[in-house]
């Protein structure tokens, strides 16, 4: 029934739209594990940690999505935009301008976890040590997933994404089963998520 549409949609736009549609169906779904994998991780902190830990879990992560911004995450566009003529060689070079860009999170990690360490602050002072160690690889790893997107392998990239959620989680669930510290927990996420990205990058 749908043929014919899907026959002019193909002409008009000339590309191969049933072929985005099956594959754009894997992200969807993708994204819809993810939610939910996010969903029961968030009734196991708020049963299993206090609210003090959670908040502290959460202020750390913020800034290190914050700080992640010096890893120059714009070259993503670029790798997805090159690898799509080709240009697969493109993705080592932008690693490691992102790395280099993750030299200067470091710098300020470590700028910020001092402060806190001579304010008396250890909790936040050890948050910002591995924030500045882990951030750097766990983002310009990340570039990996331009590279699917520029090959339209959606499929894979969806599974990819999936099976970090799910090994991460795990990890981190097994974490504030054993422990309420901030840090312990902090680096139970960091620590997964920089290890599977590095892992699916190379």
């Amino acid at each position: 029934m749908l043929k014919p549409y899907l026959d002019q949609a193909e002409r008009a736009l000339k590309t191969d739209v049933r072929y985005l549609l099956r594959e754009g169906s894997w992200l969807s779904g993708g994204q819809g594990v993810g939610s939910v994998i996010a969903l029961l991780m968030a009734i196991a902190f708020a049963n299993l940690v206090s609210p003090t830990t959670y908040g502290g879990y959460k202020y750390l992560l913020s800034f290190s999505g914050l700080l992640a911004i010096l890893t120059l995450s714009g070259l993503n566009t670029a790798v997805a935009q090159a690898t799509a003529r080709g240009l697969d060689g493109s993705v080592w070079t932008a690693f490691k301008y992102r790395l280099s860009g993750g030299f200067f999170l470091t710098l300020v990690g470590l700028i910020i976890s001092g402060y806190y360490y001579l304010a008396g602050n250890n909790w936040l002072a050890a948050g910002f040590l591995l924030i500045s160690i882990f951030t750097p690889f766990m983002e310009s790893a990340l570039i990996y997933t331009s590279v699917l997107s520029g090959k339209r392998l959606f499929r894979l990239s969806a599974t990819y994404n999936v099976i970090s959620q799910l090994l991460a989680s795990l990890v981190i669930f097994i974490t504030i089963n054993l422990t309420d510290e901030v840090w312990i927990i902090l680096l139970s996420y960091l620590a997964s998520y920089a290890g599977l990205n590095l892992f699916f990058l190379f």
